[in-house]
């Protein structure tokens, strides 16, 4: 039971916080299994990029970063209690 709940902390945490960063605008520096992300936006799109594979994936919106974005294989919101935010800026 004390691994789950802090697994659940962890995880509605991090959310709360991709979340917030995003409705305010805020770009971030992620890190997740081993590769490092950045999130930004301008002229009302978000992009999600990787340092690594030099990928980027474009977005209409936050909302839609939040929903269809990619880290890996596996979409951002499944992994979110995975993620360290390195940076919000």
């Amino acid at each position: 039971g004390y691994m789950a709940f802090w697994n659940e902390w962890k995880r509605r945490y991090n959310e709360g916080l991709m979340q917030l960063s995003l409705e305010t605008g805020r770009e971030m520096e992620l890190f997740h299994d081993g590769l490092h992300y950045f999130v930004s936006h301008k002229n009302g799109q978000w992009s999600l990029y990787c340092e690594e594979s030099k990928e980027m994936q474009i977005f209409p919106g936050w909302k839609a970063l939040y929903k269809n974005a990619r880290l890996g294989e596996r979409l951002l919101r499944d992994v979110i209690s995975d993620v360290v935010f390195d940076d919000i800026l």
